[in-house]
């Protein structure tokens, strides 16, 4: 939905010189992204993870090149540099969980599922000071905060108790949320 504004913006503004430079990238985003559907349908597993990775990739070179200077706009802001911190976001998630699915494909199993979930945990929470640090994107770090609602809202609705995935999650959140404000709160006073 939100990218169906950058897919608009151009058409609606006078000077889209931003949109109009990752439109390219835009498109083997797209192409990528129905390349993943069709791996991932037909169960190849190993083909999905090259391409989301080459996914992943794609969507941070627009990030970075987006990011290179301040939108024109608020309009600009909520059509073409928000819908791809949002996207960028899910497709950070999605590339953890398909490494994951990878994981399993091959019969890797940690010690424990928790100790599994801490790990991804801490590699989401890196991403997230990167991404804070460099640009301070509430967007973004929103989006992992909601997957980690997501993890948090499945196990509760199973388990009677609540077990170190859920207090891993909810740590992560408390850290996310944290490093968001932090890195917001600086870049505000620059």
């Amino acid at each position: 939905m939100l990218l169906a504004g950058y897919c608009i913006y151009p058409f609606i503004s006078e000077n889209a010189k931003h949109a109009i430079s990752v439109s390219g990238l835009f498109v083997v985003t797209c192409l990528l992204n129905c390349s993943w559907i069709l791996a991932w349908h037909y169960l190849f597993i190993e083909g999905s993870v090259v391409v989301m990775m080459l996914l992943l990739f794609a969507l941070c070179v627009i990030y970075v090149k987006l990011h290179k200077s301040p939108p024109d706009s608020r309009r600009e802001k909520w059509l073409v540099y928000k819908p791809f911190s949002v996207y960028l976001g899910w497709i950070t998630v999605a590339t953890v969980a398909n490494i994951t699915a990878l994981l399993v494909h091959y019969d890797f199993s940690p010690p424990s599922p928790q100790n599994w979930m801490i790990a991804m945990a801490i590699a989401l929470l890196l991403i997230v000071y990167l991404i804070n640090k460099k640009f301070g994107d509430v967007a973004y770090s929103l989006v992992i905060v909601w997957a980690l609602l997501g993890i948090i809202l499945k196990r509760t609705a199973t388990e009677l108790q609540f077990g170190p995935i859920v207090t891993t999650c909810t740590v992560a959140i408390v850290i996310t949320l944290w490093i968001t404000i932090h890195y917001r709160y600086r870049k505000s006073l620059t």
